[in-house]
């Protein structure tokens, strides 16, 4: 069955917009420059408490986690071990963001430059956050490009797949069967191993 031409359109506008706009995403999304002094700090704080673990990879990879309330920090641990890669957690550095009074509102910001980091001194890196947002997305997808590091998205859900994922990913995760799910972080493994 062929796509009409308004779905065809609307599937190049989408896939224009995921590799346009991370060229211009630099104006719109704050720089670590931007962050209070407060944030600065909690940032500070939560990069010592990192542990770079060197990667197994043949290039620095950077895999964005795509889905919420769906398993993705057992995902995130599990592909970790194959790879060799740093789990960043939105949800440590927001408690790392409360410790210090700070707001929020840049917990990603901090991530993505954690992250940078780590691919910097030599690791691979599993950002476990919901990258369903094409802002996000852009911002992470500009700032891998400038270090050189391959990003991948990596997509998980809980139960039967309705929506289709908001961007291309090298694997769909279904966290309900955990036997089905090792087997899919095992081949996504082996593709970024390769």
């Amino acid at each position: 069955m062929s796509k009409t031409k308004k779905e065809w359109g609307y599937q190049m506008f989408s896939r224009f917009r995921e590799f346009v706009l991370p060229c211009i995403i630099g104006v719109i999304v704050p720089a670590i420059e931007a962050l209070s002094w407060r944030e600065i700090k909690a940032y500070h704080a939560f990069k010592k408490s990192i542990e770079v673990k060197p990667h197994k990879t043949k290039e620095p990879v950077i895999i964005a986690l795509i889905g919420s309330a769906s398993g993705k920090i057992s995902v995130a641990e599990e592909l970790a071990e194959y790879i060799g890669a740093t789990i960043v957690r939105g949800d440590d550095i927001c408690i790392m963001l409360q410790k210090h009074e700070a707001s929020y509102e840049y917990s990603c910001v901090i991530a993505e430059e954690v992250a940078i980091e780590i691919v910097r001194k030599g690791g691979n890196v599993i950002l476990d956050s919901d990258f369903t947002d094409m802002y996000k997305r852009a911002s992470i997808r500009a700032k891998a490009r400038k270090a050189d590091a391959r990003l991948v998205f990596v997509r998980t859900y809980c139960a039967p797949e309705t929506e289709k994922p908001p961007c291309a990913v090298l694997a769909n995760i279904n966290t309900a069967h955990e036997v089905y799910w090792r087997h899919d972080i095992e081949e996504c493994a082996k593709e970024l191993l390769a």
